[in-house]
Formats: C-alpha cells, structure tokens, sequence
C-alpha cells in the first residue's frame, strides 16, 4: 500500500519495514506528497451521516482514495475544504441523499457518487473534472456546476431525474449525449 517510490516509503523499506495503511479512529489513510498529506484508503464506521475531518494526526486530508466509501450505508456527507481528489468508487453504492462537497476539489473520479439517493448537487468552482459515471444512477433535479470545470466525463449525469443544465463557459468536453442526459 501505499504510493511507490515517496521519500517516506523508500526510507521504510531500507529499514526493512513494510509501508502500510494506518488506522485512526474509523479511518484508514495513508501518507502521499512525500508524507506531507494524507489520503483517506478506507472507512470502517458502521455508516449513516459522515463528517470527513480535515487532518488525521496532523497530516492534512487531501484525498479521498479509490473505493473508501463505497458500500458502507452512508446517508450523508460532508467532504472538507482540505480535500483536492476524490478517487474511483469513493462513495459508490451507498444512500447518501445528503452532500457538501469543499471548495478545494478538483478532480472527481469514475463513479465516485454512483448509485446513491442524491437529488441535488452542487459542483464548486474549483472543481476542473467530473470522470465517467461520477453521478450515475442518482435522482438529481437540481445541478449546479462550478465556473471552472473544463471536462464532464461519458454518462457522469447519467440516470438521473434532471429537467435543465447550465453548462459553464469554460468546459471544453462533455463525453456524450448521456454525460448530462435530460429527463
């Protein structure tokens, strides 16, 4: 586990230790940029309404990785102004009706909100990417997407309950006629 190659995980492995993920409470993370940041690997909780903190022992939480999320009876989420990424899968498969994405996200990867019970999202400003099938099979009516996104992935709105989209001026790809597909 791990990222290869970071400072932090050549020097564990020249002491003849194995870098591995660390627990905290519900939270599983694991160190990225050199051990500077953290990014959250997995969720242990038993669900419901989630509030992601901002830093796990010091270590500001920059990402939320592939897959931590999903699967786990999650009703809501509060994602923390600190967040930049988040990964494939992160919260796929889940109920979240509620959501609060922070300013700092930039990239939101394949599938990371799918099959759940949202109904209105807001995409902030700093957000540039949304991947495939990042909001597939929701039942979002309202969508607002922030000024700076420039790429809307194939089907990433798809299977959803929406009447009308606003597409920002500076979005320069929407990967098909499904990526905001209009009820």
């Amino acid at each position: 586990m791990g990222h290869p190659g970071t400072e932090v995980e050549v020097l564990a492995e020249e002491m003849g230790y194995t870098f591995k993920d660390v627990m905290l409470g519900d939270y599983e993370y694991r160190l990225i940029n050199d051990g500077k940041e953290a990014e959250i690997s997995s969720y242990t909780g038993t669900g419901g309404d989630i509030d992601i903190p901002g830093r796990l022992k010091g270590y500001k939480v920059t990402g939320i990785g592939n897959d931590a999320f999903s699967n786990k009876e999650v009703t809501s989420v509060v994602i923390p102004e600190t967040v930049i990424n988040i990964g494939r899968n992160a919260f796929a498969v889940n109920r979240i009706q509620n959501l609060i994405i922070g300013e700092s996200v930039e990239t939101i990867e394949y599938g990371a909100f799918r099959y759940n019970r949202l109904t209105d999202v807001i995409i902030p400003d700093s957000s540039t990417t949304i991947d495939a099938y990042a909001f597939h099979a929701n039942q979002i009516s309202s969508l607002v997407l922030g000024d700076s996104l420039i790429n809307i992935g194939h089907g990433a709105f798809e299977s959803n309950q929406l009447s009308s989209v606003e597409i920002p001026d500076n979005v320069v790809s929407v990967g098909d006629k499904h990526s905001l597909e209009i009820s």
